[in-house]
Protein backbone atom coordinates (compact mmCIF):
# COMPACT_ATOMS: atom_id res chain seq x y z
CA UNK A 1 0.00 0.00 0.00
CA UNK A 2 2.89 2.45 0.78
CA UNK A 3 4.27 2.02 -2.36
CA UNK A 4 1.05 2.58 -4.06
CA UNK A 5 0.77 5.66 -2.52
CA UNK A 6 3.91 6.82 -3.43
CA UNK A 7 3.46 6.17 -6.97
CA UNK A 8 0.41 8.10 -7.13
CA UNK A 9 2.16 10.98 -5.10
CA UNK A 10 4.77 11.30 -7.59
CA UNK A 11 2.24 11.16 -10.57
CA UNK A 12 0.45 13.69 -9.21
CA UNK A 13 3.77 15.86 -8.03
CA UNK A 14 5.33 15.36 -11.53
CA UNK A 15 1.81 16.19 -13.59
CA UNK A 16 1.82 19.60 -11.53
CA UNK A 17 5.11 20.63 -12.49
CA UNK A 18 4.85 19.58 -15.80
CA UNK A 19 1.55 21.97 -16.21
CA UNK A 20 3.00 24.75 -14.00
CA UNK A 21 5.93 24.40 -16.61
CA UNK A 22 3.85 25.07 -19.30
CA UNK A 23 2.23 28.34 -17.52
CA UNK A 24 2.90 32.14 -19.20
CA UNK A 25 2.90 33.15 -15.79
CA UNK A 26 0.80 36.47 -16.88
CA UNK A 27 -2.20 36.59 -14.88
CA UNK A 28 -4.40 39.33 -15.99
CA UNK A 29 -6.27 38.46 -18.20
CA UNK A 30 -8.17 41.40 -18.77
CA UNK A 31 -9.52 41.65 -22.36
CA UNK A 32 -8.54 45.64 -22.50
CA UNK A 33 -4.62 44.99 -23.32
CA UNK A 34 -5.17 42.32 -25.75
CA UNK A 35 -7.26 44.67 -27.86
CA UNK A 36 -5.32 47.51 -27.35
CA UNK A 37 -2.31 45.52 -28.80
CA UNK A 38 -4.08 43.67 -31.47
CA UNK A 39 -3.02 44.52 -35.33
CA UNK A 40 -0.06 45.72 -34.12
CA UNK A 41 2.55 44.45 -36.04
CA UNK A 42 5.55 46.78 -35.98
CA UNK A 43 8.80 46.68 -34.34
CA UNK A 44 10.44 49.31 -32.30
CA UNK A 45 13.44 47.98 -33.61
CA UNK A 46 15.80 45.15 -35.08
CA UNK A 47 15.29 41.81 -34.79
CA UNK A 48 17.89 38.52 -34.82
CA UNK A 49 16.15 35.18 -35.19
CA UNK A 50 19.29 32.36 -35.38
CA UNK A 51 18.11 29.14 -36.31
CA UNK A 52 20.04 25.96 -36.08
CA UNK A 53 19.85 22.88 -38.70
CA UNK A 54 20.42 19.05 -37.84
CA UNK A 55 22.17 16.99 -40.39
CA UNK A 56 24.08 17.25 -43.67
CA UNK A 57 25.99 20.53 -44.09
CA UNK A 58 24.82 21.21 -47.15
CA UNK A 59 21.56 20.84 -46.32
CA UNK A 60 20.82 24.27 -45.31
CA UNK A 61 20.91 26.13 -48.78
CA UNK A 62 17.62 25.85 -49.85
CA UNK A 63 16.76 27.15 -45.61
CA UNK A 64 19.18 30.01 -46.24
CA UNK A 65 18.00 31.23 -50.06
CA UNK A 66 14.59 31.22 -48.24
CA UNK A 67 15.78 33.44 -45.50
CA UNK A 68 17.69 35.80 -48.08
CA UNK A 69 14.13 36.53 -49.80
CA UNK A 70 12.72 36.95 -46.06
CA UNK A 71 15.59 39.36 -45.05
CA UNK A 72 15.27 41.35 -48.32
CA UNK A 73 11.31 41.51 -47.90
CA UNK A 74 11.46 42.57 -44.07
CA UNK A 75 14.01 44.76 -43.12
CA UNK A 76 13.69 45.00 -39.18
CA UNK A 77 13.85 41.25 -39.48
CA UNK A 78 17.41 39.08 -39.79
CA UNK A 79 16.73 35.59 -40.06
CA UNK A 80 20.55 33.81 -39.88
CA UNK A 81 21.33 30.32 -40.20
Amino acid sequence: MKKKWSIAMATVLASVMLLSACSTGKTDNSSSNSASNKGNTESKGKVDLTFTIWGDVNSGSVEQTLADEFNASHPNINVKF
